[in-house]
């Protein structure tokens, strides 16, 4: 999410991040829901100096190990390289932030 669209998840009140269709109580449900209507719990876009510092510790991390899979079946071809996460890491990609809007999304009612 941050890679792709530049947005972080505010206020995660849960150990796991995960989609809520994975939280298997109904106590954990209603955290979630106190704190998405509380608004301790929001999208947010992030700036543009934000995701560079984003992207330059990424583009440090990777740079520091090559992964590659392997597949250990006897008809395996070599390994190939995992793609590279930080090249969907890219203010050309993204919508800028525009000047004067609210960088915060509501998550409140979209869950009805």
């Amino acid at each position: 999410m941050v890679m792709r669209y530049g947005i972080v998840m505010e206020g995660w009140p849960l150990p796991k991040l995960t989609s809520p269709s994975n939280i298997k109580t109904m106590a954990e449900l209603n955290r979630l829901l106190g704190a998405i209507n509380s608004k301790q719990c929001y999208l947010r876009k992030l700036s543009n100096d934000e995701m560079r510092a984003f992207c330059q510790e990424k583009a440090e991390e990777s740079a520091s190990v090559t992964s590659y899979e392997f597949d250990t079946s006897p008809t395996s071809n070599p390994p190939t390289p995992v793609p590279d996460p930080t090249q969907a890491c890219s203010l050309s990609t993204m919508t800028s932030v525009v000047p004067g809007a609210s960088p915060v999304m509501p998550l409140s009612g979209h869950l009805h």
